[in-house]
């Protein structure tokens, strides 16, 4: 099985590659950044969990956000909850825009072999954010807009071990899309990531990189990229082909 699974994997991280780097071969403008995120799940029944997530990127914004899942029949995950956050500015990198944010998921995992797994995960942010003023500096009162997000994700796992943990390969890409009365540019970013990981029933570390493109500013696609951080915690029992975003 191993065989047969590996080379197709091979591949679809090429053609992933491939597909990642050719879209935006024209950026120019690059930037260095760190992500870190603490991800909990905690289950309170078979039906019911409480999330609660947390992230921070240097220069970029940071992420508190707690919310309630639901395991649907066939294993369909339906969570919201609210958010509140601060970003930085065209103007600044300081981290001094306020939003608060209303948000929904679902998400599937689909078992493609007994290695490789493949995750599609649909989220709906409701954004309430501080807006600019002409200079691109926080001004008064707050706009509204909706961003939709489609993330794909591919699990291989490369070896197991007899404790009940293993270590995988992570492949990510998510599309973010504005919608609202003040948005001009509909794509609000794309990120991919390329992760390294090691799970336990409570505990996954994954950690590697990562790349957010923006759209273009003065006909040009700007990027963000770095190194990638995020601890999952699980508490009641998991099922380890479970992958969490960020």
């Amino acid at each position: 099985m191993i065989d047969q699974v590996f080379p197709r994997f091979q591949r679809l991280t090429m053609l992933f590659v491939i597909l990642l780097n050719s879209s935006f071969l024209s950026s120019q403008t690059h930037k260095a950044e760190g992500w870190i995120a603490y991800i909990g799940n905690y289950k309170i029944n078979e039906q019911w969990r409480f999330w609660h997530d947390y992230h921070f990127v240097n220069n970029a914004f940071f992420a508190v956000r707690p919310g309630i899942t639901y395991v649907a029949p066939r294993d369909y995950h339906v969570s919201g909850g609210y958010a509140f956050l601060g970003t930085a500015t065209p103007a600044s990198s300081r981290i001094n825009r306020l939003e608060h944010r209303l948000w929904w998921q679902v998400n599937k995992n689909f078992r493609l072999s007994s290695r490789l797994t493949y995750r599609v995960r649909y989220r709906y942010d409701g954004r309430f954010r501080e807006r600019l003023d002409a200079t691109g500096n926080v001004g008064e009162g707050f706009g509204f807009n909706n961003r939709h997000r489609v993330m794909q994700s591919f699990r291989f796992v490369v070896s197991r071990n007899d404790r009940g943990g293993f270590w995988h390969i992570d492949l990510m890409n998510e599309v973010l899309y504005n919608t609202g009365r003040q948005i001009q540019n509909g794509t609000d970013q794309v990120r991919s990531y390329l992760l390294f990981g090691y799970s336990t029933p409570k505990l996954t570390i994954l950690t590697g990189y990562h790349q957010r493109y923006f759209p273009p500013r003065n006909g040009q696609w700007s990027m963000n990229h770095g190194l990638t951080l995020w601890f999952i915690h699980s508490k009641g029992k998991k099922d380890l082909r479970e992958m969490e975003g960020g």
